[in-house]
C-alpha cells in the first residue's frame, strides 16, 4: 500500500519521470524545477500534450502552447484575464459551425444579451433574449449603425419636465427644453458658421 516515490536529485532541474518512443522521436516527462521552484508535466518534443476523461479528451495544449478544450469551460467567482502586446487579439471567438460568433451576457434571472456576427455575414449585432430574435442594434461592414428600436440622448418628456432628445422607429425626432424662456433645439451650420435655427419660447416657435 506505499505509493511510488521519484527522487531525481537535491539540486537543479531534474526529470523524475520520462516517456519517450523508440528513438526519441515522442518524449514527454515530469519534470521538478529548482528556480522557480515548480513541477511540469507534457512533452518535451514538438507533440501535443493532451488529459482525457472517460477515454475522450477533454484539453489539448499544442505544440504552440495553444489549449483547445472539447466541452465548456466555467469560471467561479473568477475572471477571464487576457494580457496582450503589439497587435494581437484581446478575446478571439471563431465561429466555425452555421451559428455564427457570439457573445452571450446573462445575469442569472434576468435577460440575456448576445453580440457577434451571424454565419456568412460581416455585420455586428446586439440582440435581446436569444440568437432568433430581431437584432437591437447594427452595424454593417461600412460602418453604417442601425437602430431598431427608439434612440435617446437625455430624456425626452412631452411636458418638457426633462431636457431630451428621441428619435423614434416611426421617424418622428422629438425634442424637449425644461424652459418657457427663449431656448435653442435646433441649429444649422455651414462653412459660413450658423445659418439658421429653432427655437421656443412661451408656446411659440
Amino acid at each position: 500500500d506505499s505509493p511510488l516515490v521519484l527522487v531525481a536529485g537535491t539540486s537543479g532541474d531534474k526529470e523524475a519521470l520520462t516517456f519517450e518512443r523508440n528513438g526519441a522521436a515522442v518524449k514527454g516527462s515530469i519534470e521538478y524545477h529548482q528556480s522557480p521552484i515548480g513541477f511540469s508535466i507534457g512533452t518535451d518534443t514538438s507533440h501535443a500534450f493532451n488529459i482525457k476523461t472517460g477515454g475522450t479528451t477533454a484539453l489539448t495544449l499544442d505544440a504552440s502552447q495553444n489549449a483547445t478544450f472539447a466541452g465548456d469551460v466555467t469560471l467561479s467567482d473568477g475572471a477571464l484575464v487576457q494580457s496582450y502586446s503589439g497587435t494581437a487579439e484581446a478575446v478571439g471567438i471563431t465561429g466555425t459551425g452555421t451559428g455564427g460568433a457570439y457573445l452571450k451576457l446573462l445575469e442569472s434571472g434576468y435577460k440575456a444579451w448576445y453580440m457577434g456576427i451571424d454565419n456568412a455575414s460581416t455585420t455586428f449585432k446586439i440582440r435581446p433574449n436569444s440568437l432568433g430574435t430581431a437584432s437591437a442594434f447594427e452595424i454593417d461592414n461600412s460602418n453604417n449603425a442601425t437602430f431598431t428600436g427608439t434612440t435617446n440622448v437625455g430624456t425626452y418628456a412631452t411636458g418638457g419636465g426633462t431636457a431630451g432628445l428621441e428619435i423614434n422607429p416611426l421617424g418622428y425626432i422629438l425634442h424637449s427644453r425644461t424652459t418657457t424662456s427663449t431656448a435653442g433645439h435646433i441649429e444649422f451650420h455651414n462653412p459660413n458658421g450658423l445659418v439658421g435655427s429653432v427655437s421656443t419660447n412661451g408656446s411659440s416657435t
